[in-house]
């Protein structure tokens, strides 16, 4: 038998399917098809679902699936389900929310964690084997002192025995693991991962020796610190105890710390035992095990797959064999041998595959309803190997000897007596999609072994076995396309975007989404091929790929989630876009999906949600608005939950011009000055300073490497309507509080995506044949301030939207008519100035859809009197001109219209009327018209005047000319 190297990289790598620009149809010169599917679980008892794919010229040519594409499930056998053949049912509430019960077929089972208050004791058999006792929790008490994440632990008192090596020290991580030899490596937040399944990161994390109480990638904070995450480490003469308190921030209940975080505790002993304590653990999903490498063995052949030499193809895409075998773990061996050594890639990619159908192969009849499932080899630009499938089954990247041969071990549960007809692939990929390629013909294989049963930790195991995990987990993701199905056949094809939310806790590791984005037949937005929307639903431009967990929002900040809405929205356009440099075409993108600007592009947002120095919103995690220092410097600022689209963005959207659009800048060879730019993840850190060469990018270069954006801005659409689905488990009615607060942020999204559009689009929330709502205010109406007979024109369209999308009728009135009055034509508000003082204009706006209410906004109107040219005795000469009460009493006007204008009221004089030859003037009448202007100023923003006779005395200080004359050009100086 032959024997493979323990693998290194050979750990069980990335298991998401391939971007879609990774899943271009065949050419017409290559043999006779390539197809492509949407992962679905065949080989574990829980399986069940779908798979959908679009036709161009009657062929199946590509799967749903973006990178982030969720994992979906397999049909009952027997047909695929419509909706009206699903438990789960479709409704609506007053106020336009769209509910969805989810039926059991809907997802897979969960598997809760179940150890609390055990203890688990594995005791080694000396030759790498455990068998498990189950005990009531043994807490150790003390804990020692804490240590921090990523800590490399000695041992003092005895070395341990683990995976076929003493090890005189271990690694501490804050996401629940010892790992020995290196600290743990697996980065959850890397592209491939992000939206992996419990199950496939159990099969990818591990790259050293690693025991493993508790592992979850969101311990300790993900996206946000963990206020409660501390590790401590205890040593004994005979044991090393490490315990954890630990808690999930990206699924706190709206925003709130759990009052006590999750605590559990491993023991490593001098003998070799390990103990496993659990005290208070609130989360129901985390990886719990032994895991060390094994050497994998190939056993008997189970089916070749031979494939002629084809001399039009380099030798590393023309396959020649396809080749499964036994093996003595729990799966089965691929290799796929080529007819020359593959090379590694320069800027492109590689890509081997092996396709399953267990029914009619749909490359015969071109039934896309059937597809099963893949195992994909990916050749990446520095060399890297990834192994990865379709579904849901693990799968580890094998090293081999030959040049020319890529294998993997397929983690096959319960393979015995399945049939299936099989294809393989090699082609060969860049940035923009499908280049090169063949696939072989099919065949039919048989596989068969016994079923492989997975330990339950919860039951002691006397037998000594290698076999000590176990993967926790919740519900797997409902399977969203046929919902979007369900919706779209009970509700109509009425939107443009679907937006999912759920109540219950779904096997994924982040409240967050990606989205599924379909053929909407625009030009010139990059080359990037993209399916039909299912169930005929031409409207549909996108969907959220995963719900998120509603109980994490909080009515405090929805910030996030708005951001999110607009994020996940404009990705139907954007940002698969190039330009021309130097005469060959470079990408704008940067990262796994090319669908996020690349993190060096400065293209900032045209409307920011808040503030002003902020990145485009489709830089995602990585993306930052560029500050230049003018000095050769460049600050990296993230202030993303306050970003918006940018220039370049509304181009791509259709809502802005190309002659609109600024130009933009990439900075190359970026170097961080003080060395501390990057945080976790190789993201830029927030307000670090970098060199860097500074490179104009025109929308011309754009337009060069793209063409022109077809329909232009004239014609596109600038209406959207937005379905905001609320799913629930089967036979649940929702919560209240959450619906009320879901309702709150779909109301929410509509004046975020009117501000952050600059108003150039409208979004509504329109669910057919539900009740009609209010118009709603989205904006503000600024204040005026006009001259007597002046007149102010204000246009309240942007100010207003229907959800509904109904037309508004416009009304308004003045709190002073005789100071203003005001005319309303169509949403033109025009107020004419009468006389001096003040008006508050209130506009209401009434949909004539028929609702009750009105929504309503106001502004303020200063009406100035013509401003004084002159003033009485111009100038007051000393000695000569007698003080007058009209001098008085033209200053306490003026100082009166600019406190208004700096939002002061109006002064309360003494003696409020001056009566020339009746009332004295006083001196206590000349320091009011300085206190009075010198509120003025401040209120303004500006330095307070400087007076002669700073502190005039009553009977001693005289009024003086001087007095008036400084307080007239203070009055000027400020108007």
């Amino acid at each position: 038998m032959n024997r493979y190297p323990t693998p290194t990289a050979a750990r069980p790598i990335t298991l998401f399917p391939a971007p879609l620009s990774a899943l271009a149809p065949a050419t017409a010169h290559m043999r006779p098809l390539t197809a492509f599917l949407v992962g679905l679980p065949l080989l574990c008892s829980a399986a069940s679902a779908q798979s959908t794919r679009t036709h161009e010229h009657a062929r199946p040519d590509v799967a749903i699936g973006d990178p982030a594409g969720s994992r979906s499930v397999r049909r009952p056998t027997g047909g695929a389900a419509t909706p009206a053949a699903r438990s789960g049912g479709v409704s609506t509430t007053p106020d336009n929310q769209i509910l969805v019960e989810l039926a059991p077929e809907d997802t897979t089972s969960a598997n809760l964690f179940d150890l609390n208050g055990r203890t688990l004791v594995f005791t080694p058999d000396g030759h790498g084997r455990y068998s498990r006792s189950v005990q009531a929790v043994a807490w150790e008490d003390n804990i020692g002192p804490a240590v921090t994440d990523g800590a490399d632990i000695p041992l003092q008192h005895f070395m341990f025995d683990f995976a076929g090596h003493r090890w005189g020290s271990f690694f501490v991580s804050r996401h629940g693991l010892i790992t020995f030899g290196e600290p743990l490596a697996y980065w959850y937040r890397d592209s491939d991962n992000r939206f992996s399944t419990m199950q496939q990161i159990a099969a990818a994390f591990v790259d050293s020796p690693t025991i493993s109480p508790l592992y979850k990638p969101s311990y300790g904070g993900v996206f946000a610190h963990d206020p409660l995450a501390r590790q401590h480490v205890a040593h004994w003469p005979d044991r090393v105890v490490v315990t954890w308190f630990v808690s999930e921030p990206e699924f706190y209940v709206r925003g709130i710390p759990p009052p006590f975080a999750d605590r559990f505790q491993a023991v490593l002993h001098a003998d070799g035992r390990i103990r496993f304590s659990y005290g208070e653990v609130s989360v129901g999903d985390g990886i719990v095990g032994l895991f060390f490498d094994e050497e994998v063995v190939k056993g008997n052949l189970i089916a070749s797959i031979p494939d002629g030499a084809n001399a039009e193809l380099p030798g590393h895409l023309d396959l020649l064999e396809a080749a499964l075998y036994e093996s003595n773990t729990d799966g089965v061996i691929l290799e796929l041998r080529s007819r020359a050594p593959i090379p590694n890639p320069d800027d492109n990619r590689y890509s081997y595959r092996l396709y399953f159908d267990t029914d009619q192969p749909y490359w015969t009849g071109y039934d896309s309803s059937d597809m099963d499932f893949a195992w994909v080899i990916d050749v990446r630009e520095n060399g890297e190997r990834v192994a990865r499938t379709f579904n849901g089954q693990e799968v580890t990247l094998l090293e081999t000897d030959a040049p020319n041969l890529v294998a993997l071990l397929a983690r096959i549960h319960n393979p015995d007596g399945i049939s299936a007809a099989v294809i393989a692939d090699a082609a060969e990929y860049d940035n923009n999609g499908f280049v090169r390629g063949d696939s072989s013909e099919p065949q039919h294989v048989e596989l068969s072994g016994p079923p492989q049963q997975r330990p339950d930790l919860s039951r002691p195991d006397s037998e000594f076995s290698r076999n000590q995990t176990e993967v926790f987990h919740y519900r797997g993701v409902p399977d969203l396309e046929e919902v979007t199905c369900r919706v779209v056949q009970m509700l109509g094809d009425g939107f443009d975007v679907l937006v999912f939310h759920n109540e219950s806790r779904l096997d994924k590791q982040e409240n967050g989404v990606a989205g599924r984005t379909y053929e909407q037949g625009i030009q010139g937005l990059g080359s990037r091929v993209k399916p039909e929307p299912p169930c005929g639903a031409d409207r549909l431009g996108r969907r959220w790929e995963y719900p998120n967990w509603i109980y994490t929002l909080d009515e405090e900040n929805l910030d996030g989630e708005l951001v999110t809405f607009a994020h996940e929205l404009i990705h139907t356009w954007t940002a698969w876009l190039s330009y021309m440099r130097r005469d060959e075409s470079e990408p704008l993108f940067g990262n796994y999906c090319a669908c996020h600007w690349r993190p060096d592009l400065h293209t900032p947002a045209a409307f920011p949600w808040r503030g002003a120095e902020a990145q485009s919103i489709m830089g995602a995690g990585s993306g930052r608005y560029w500050r230049d220092n003018s000095d050769g410097t460049y600050t990296s600022i993230d202030n993303y939950r306050a970003s918006g689209p940018s220039w370049l963005d509304l181009y791509a959207m259709g809502l802005a011009s190309a002659d609109e659009v600024p130009d933009m800048f990439v900075l190359r060879n970026l170097e961080s000055i003080d060395g501390q730019g990057y945080c976790p993840g190789g993201r830029y850190c927030d307000g670090a300073v970098w060199t860097g060469d500074k490179e104009i990018v025109s929308i011309e270069q754009v337009v060069a490497a793209e063409g022109p954006r077809r329909p232009s801005v004239a014609e596109s659409q600038k209406g959207f309507n937005a379905g905001f689905v609320y799913l629930l488990e089967p036979g649940q009615t929702p919560d209240p509080d959450m619906l009320r607060l879901h309702a709150e942020y779909r109301d929410k999204v509509i004046e975020h995506w009117s501000h952050v559009t600059g108003t150039r689009s409208r979004m509504t929330t329109a669910v057919p044949g539900v009740a009609n709502r209010s118009p709603v205010a989205v904006g503000a109406l600024a204040d005026r301030v006009v001259p007597v007979d002046g007149v102010a024109v204000t246009d309240a369209r942007g100010a207003f939207l229907d959800p509904d999308g109904d037309p508004l009728t416009y009304k308004a009135t003045s709190s002073a008519p005789a100071v203003a009055s005001v005319a309303v034509s169509g949403s033109t508000v025009t107020v004419r100035a009468l006389a001096a003082g003040t008006a508050t204009i209130t506009v209401t706006a009434t949909d004539i859809g028929g609702s009750n209410t009105t929504a309503t906004l106001a502004f303020r109107v200063t009406v100035e009197r013509a401003p004084l040219t002159t003033f009485t005795d111009e100038p007051i000469l000393p000695g000569v001109t007698p003080v007058k009460a009209v001098h008085f009493t033209e200053l306490r006007e003026r100082i009166d219209l600019l406190r208004d204008g700096a939002g002061l009221a109006p002064f309360g004089w003494a003696d409020p009327v001056l009566t020339a030859g009746v009332t004295p003037v006083r001196l206590s009448h000349l320091l009011e018209l300085r206190e009075a202007l010198a509120a003025a100023y401040r209120a303004s923003g500006r330095a307070e005047p400087v007076f002669t006779d700073v502190a005039p005395m009553s009977g001693t200080t005289p009024i003086r000319a001087v007095h008036l004359t400084e307080l007239r050009a203070a009055v000027v100086g400020l108007q």
